[in-house]
């Protein structure tokens, strides 16, 4: 009987689905995006969790800044300014 139990628990071993994580080939690997999904899993706990998905006013703060940013790049790029002369 022990043996036969053995058996099974190898066999159910054997079958049991290996999880895998997931990728996210869009999000960098040195970004915070990245660390904060690296680290969820199912022990993550609900407060942790409402944290990250929490849009507080430094937020909206730092992606006006950002969008200032991408602006003055996009206006001082030399390829469209060229385009423009031309």
């Amino acid at each position: 009987m022990l043996e036969r139990l053995k058996r099974l628990r190898e066999r159910l071993e054997h079958e049991k689905p290996v999880i895998n994580k997931l990728e996210y080939k869009d999000i960098p690997a040195n970004t915070e995006a990245n660390k904060i999904i690296a680290e969820l899993s199912y022990k993550t706990q609900e407060e942790k969790i409402e944290k990250y998905a929490t849009w507080d006013d430094e937020h909206e703060t730092r992606l006006m800044e950002l969008r200032k940013k991408v602006t003055e790049a996009d206006i001082n790029d030399p390829i469209k300014q060229a385009k423009k002369d031309s």
